[in-house]
């Protein structure tokens, strides 16, 4: 009788594992399928702070089609490490730098701004043109 008494916990547990770790395989799978191959929808989130000038995340800066709808033009990134650039739709200026209170950006503003002053200036003289 013991034999048949942990043959049958033996198969209780294979088919208690087996359905709890198919299902839950299962479930986690079909998580990763739809985060991975079908990520959810990205809103374009950049706000229009002045005329012309706009600020957004990494993400929105990626949106080339929304970006050339609001007639952006030129892309500044204070980031650190790799960007992905669309040269021919945009102008770029990147600031490395890293998201600390120890990073020290005031010497990156007078190339600041003069990069946005010349894309509000560019901006400026093609609508005036139209």
């Amino acid at each position: 009788m013991p034999a048949l008494f942990g043959f049958v916990l033996t198969t209780k547990a294979a088919w208690w594992f087996g359905f709890f770790g198919v299902g839950v395989l299962s479930v986690v799978g079909y998580w990763l399928y739809i985060q991975y191959l079908f990520p959810p929808a990205y809103r374009f989130n950049a706000q229009e702070i002045l005329p012309r000038l706009w600020l957004g995340s990494f993400d929105d800066s990626l949106m080339v089609e929304e970006l050339q709808k609001r007639n952006i033009t030129h892309i500044l990134s204070v980031t650190y490490g790799t960007y992905a650039r669309h040269h021919a739709h945009f102008h770029y200026l990147f600031v490395r730098s890293m998201d600390n209170e120890e990073q020290w950006l005031l010497s990156a503003f007078p190339v600041v701004s003069a990069f946005i002053d010349e894309a509000r200036h560019n901006s400026n003289n093609s609508n005036n043109g139209s």
